[in-house]
């Protein structure tokens, strides 16, 4: 089957009549690539407004940085004397748990010492003798807790 030619109809039809171009639709064209060009230029001209208050917040950054790194670097490296009474803090209290642990296990061990089991008793002074090295290394730790 055959089909007829479509005719173009007036709204795709092109601007030109024949082999000639519309004078009207030049100007036309001219009009809307310079009212496009405007529109492009506006955001960028508004955007360099905007963006310069961001661009030297940039730069503040960049030269502030390296002052940033060291200054951590040497926060990291410098121990405070509140970050040293804290360390020392933890290591008695770590010591203290240590020491009550002995002394827990040595009460023990004597009691089953004195039910008359001598294995109880060797283990006894072995725990005692560690007591004395603990209390020996430490002399904060053989004085009474202040209340």
């Amino acid at each position: 089957m055959l089909r007829a030619r479509q005719r173009p109809t007036t709204s795709n039809r092109s601007h030109t009549t024949g082999s000639r171009t519309n004078p009207a639709c030049i100007l036309q064209k001219s009009a809307q690539g310079k009212i496009m060009r405007a529109l492009f230029c506006v955001p960028l001209i508004a955007s360099s407004v905007f963006l310069t208050g961001c661009i030297a917040r940039t730069a503040v950054d960049v030269v502030t940085a390296p002052v940033k790194v060291v200054s951590k670097g040497v926060d990291l490296a410098t121990t405070s004397q509140s970050e040293a009474d804290e360390k020392r803090g933890r290591e008695l209290r770590k010591r203290e748990e240590e020491l009550g642990k002995l002394e827990r296990d040595y009460n023990k061990q004597m009691e089953k010492c004195r039910d008359g089991n001598d294995n109880s008793c060797f283990k006894a002074r072995e725990i005692y003798s560690e007591i004395q090295i603990l209390l020996r290394n430490n002399p904060v730790l053989d004085q009474p807790a202040s209340e």
